[in-house]
Order: structure tokens, then sequence, then C-alpha cells
């Protein structure tokens, strides 16, 4: 599995191109409901073994390799590079990296009780084999100090069956927006 990070004026389109899988499979996986609005910074799921690296300017398939502790010949194997010196910045990479033992890593996602309502539970069941954290969004605070109750006990229990740590979102939102104040 390989997360990507959607950049400004990039289509769902372009990525499944880069990563050379078909559209529609990214758009199942990530149950993308309008997959012709991305949000710059949203983070979608790319179902593949290994992953991808896009070569920045100074790297080398051996700083590559030190990177993700990959022999520099299974990279060039890997991608049929005729002349590893010599690839150009912009090129994308695949990295076969499924043999090699991953960090473990945290994972959060939010919910927001006001969109999913009632279906917040079954939403973090779907998904709660993945997550370490969930943020429950949002307790909203008030000019006095005081929070704004929200119905959240059911999607607390859920975290907590799915092994997964709830945490709240505290916000300073008045009349449907976010206060500067």
């Amino acid at each position: 599995m390989q997360i990507h990070v959607v950049s400004p004026g990039e289509s769902l389109w372009q990525v499944a191109q880069t990563y050379n899988i078909p559209f529609e499979t990214i758009v199942e996986v990530n149950q993308l409901p309008n997959p012709d609005q991305l949000v710059v910074g949203q983070a979608i799921v790319i179902p593949v073994e290994g992953r991808y690296h896009m070569v920045q300017p100074g790297e080398s398939v051996w700083h590559i390799s030190q990177q993700y502790g990959i022999p520099v010949e299974e990279i060039v194997r890997g991608n049929n590079i005729q002349f590893p010196h010599l690839v150009p910045p912009g090129s994308v990479l695949y990295i076969n990296d499924h043999s090699r033992q991953l960090p473990t890593v945290d994972v959060g996602a939010y919910v927001d009780l006001q969109i999913t309502g009632e279906d917040s539970p079954a939403v973090v069941d779907e998904v709660g084999e993945h997550l370490s954290f969930l943020q429950i969004f949002s307790y909203e605070l008030n000019a006095d100090g005081s929070l704004t109750p929200i119905d959240d006990q059911a999607i607390i229990q859920t975290a907590y069956e799915n092994q997964i740590v709830p945490l709240m979102v505290i916000t300073n939102i008045e009349e449907g927006q976010f206060s500067r104040k």
C-alpha cells in the first residue's frame, strides 16, 4: 500500500497514470463519491505491493536504495533502468520493499459526527483495523470556556472496541465557522 498526497492541480486520472493502476481501482479502494473533486493535501490509498518513489533533484539510485534499505541492483532490475547514474528528477521508481521489515506507523483519522451521524460507528468499524487514533470532530469551545456537549458515547465505545485511541478535537466554531476570537 502506498499513500499519495494530492498536489495542486492534480487529477485522480493523473494519480492513476503515475502508479500505473486503473482509475476505477483507486476510486473503489478509497470509496470516493466524487473522484473529480480532489482536495489539495488529501491522502489517497494506492493499492500496490511495495511503493513508488519520485526522484528528486540531486538524488541517485544509490541514495534511494539507502533510504529504503533496498539493494541498488533490485531497484535497477525492478525498473528496467538502462543507465542507473542517469535517472532524471521526476522519474517514478517502483520500490519492491515487501520483503523488508517496515516500522510500525501510527495512523489517525477524524470522524465528523454531524456528517456521518448515527452511521459513525459503522464507518469506524469498516476501517478500524488500520487506525491507531480517532479524532472526534468536534467539541466546540464556547466564549465562557465551556464545551458544547456532543453525543459521543457510541463513537468512543466503537473506538475502544477496535483498539483505537479516541481523541477530542476542540474547536472555536461560532455560527458554523471558525472564530478568530
